[in-house]
């Protein structure tokens, strides 16, 4: 007489335990090693990011000798120009760069034709929240400083004198020292020797996400 053996057939309570067990112990090592491959990657995509965008605002600054952000500016009573380090159609990397041509006692702001910049300022993302980061402009080689009648913080082309801070103070010493950039005011840059002055552009940008790490 053959006595047949039945094959059992699934798993036994005790080795589902056993492998759910290994699951959850594998589960808890790879997910944080998970997490921190995904944070370095956002980080390092965001860094790769800015760089590129501090190479483009150094090669337009290379290009017109100023950076691409400017104050609002105006010529007599009429403020031609306005510039916005956030504003994606109002950056000058966007809409192209600004030629002043002065004609007599008239200056004629418009647009240098044949350059090509960004189509739009480029979109940064947090790497912990992945939302929409904003950046600030910041640093500056171009000041100027008010001379009266026109609003505080823009530049009144007629009125106001700028400056190429060469020395790097933020503030004019002199012709020796610094470059005069406009002075159609008929006084002279003398006068202008240690008064407060004020950025006309930005050359820089600084990026800080939701933890506070800047880039």
């Amino acid at each position: 007489m053959r006595i047949e053996h039945r094959r059992r057939a699934g798993f036994s309570l005790m080795e589902l335990i056993v492998v759910v067990t290994i699951i959850v112990i594998l589960t808890g090592i790879a997910v944080p090693y998970y997490n921190d491959y995904i944070m370095d990657a956002r980080r390092s995509t965001l860094k790769q990011n800015v760089a590129n965008f501090r190479k483009v605002i150094s090669e337009f600054r290379a290009d017109q000798g100023r950076g691409p952000f400017q104050v609002p500016f105006i010529t007599g009573s009429t403020v031609e120009d306005v510039r916005s380090p956030l504003g994606a159609t109002d950056s000058e990397l966007v809409a192209g760069p600004l030629q002043i041509i002065r004609v007599g006692g008239s200056i004629t702001p418009k647009r240098r034709p044949g350059f090509k910049y960004l189509p739009a300022l480029p979109v940064l993302e947090d790497p912990q929240t992945t939302e929409r980061m904003d950046w600030t402009a910041t640093g500056s080689t171009l000041f100027f400083v008010e001379d009266g009648g026109s609003p505080v913080g823009q530049f009144d082309f007629d009125k106001d004198f700028a400056f190429i801070d060469t020395n790097a103070n933020a503030a004019f010493d002199g012709e020796a020292t610094d470059t005069v950039q406009f002075l159609f005011n008929g006084k002279s840059s003398s006068v202008y020797i240690g008064s407060p002055a004020n950025p006309l552009d930005y050359s820089d940008i600084i990026v800080t996400d939701s933890q506070g790490v800047s880039y």
